[in-house]
């Protein structure tokens, strides 16, 4: 709620989406300022508080957007790891990809199977990759202790990665489909291996 997507059409004028109650919404405009207008109306002077983000191009299937879930574990040797992804496609006219708003989870092999082809394996293994950086970047400067962090993550058309949100205490919901099952039963693994790691025990299979 709350969140408006900005697109600009040279020919047709300003658009925008967003949630109203259990609908999407879509309204045009022929210039900036009858939309910055609407704006007002509807937020005062709180609309100075809203953050501009840059759009993204993001990889899509039926022109629905897609981005993804990582949720990311330290493992018993003390490094980040993808314990699991989820791919959400967007709900037709949504400006997010919540499952509550019609969006779909799908796996990542499924979503990059059908905009990269054969390119799918080399673009997830890049996403991983980026991914752990981007955990271990995040560690390097947070004063706290982190073990478990669950990245929002964008594909854009040529394959680049953009990180939207990290989250310190990410949702399980991407676990609930049936084939990533067996990786939320690795995650909960990995936070067990991490507090033996930090505790200084080790699992007696390991002695």
């Amino acid at each position: 709620m709350g969140i408006y997507r900005l697109t600009y059409h040279p020919k047709r004028g300003y658009f925008v989406r967003y949630r109203r109650g259990a609908s999407n919404v879509l309204l045009r405009f022929t210039t900036f300022a009858s939309l910055v207008r609407m704006l007002k109306a509807r937020h005062g002077a709180r609309l100075s508080g809203y953050v501009v983000q840059q759009g993204i191009r993001l990889i899509e299937i039926d022109h629905c957007p897609i981005d993804f879930r990582f949720h990311m574990h330290k493992n018993g040797d003390n490094r980040w790891v993808v314990a699991g992804i989820g791919a959400k496609k967007a709900g037709r006219g949504s400006v997010t990809t919540h499952v509550k708003n019609g969006g779909q989870l799908m796996t990542p092999e499924q979503a990059l199977s059908r905009t990269f082809g054969d390119r799918s394996s080399e673009v997830l293994q890049n996403a991983k990759d980026v991914a752990v950086k981007l955990s271990e970047a995040i560690e390097r400067n947070y004063t706290h202790t982190l073990g478990e962090l669950g990245l929002d993550i964008g594909i854009d058309k040529d394959g680049e990665i953009w990180m939207f949100e990290a989250n310190a205490k990410p949702g399980r919901s991407i676990f609930k489909h049936p084939a990533l099952k067996e990786q939320g039963k690795a995650s909960l693994e990995y936070i067990l291996d991490h507090c033996l790691y930090l505790s200084k025990f080790r699992r007696k299979d390991e002695s």
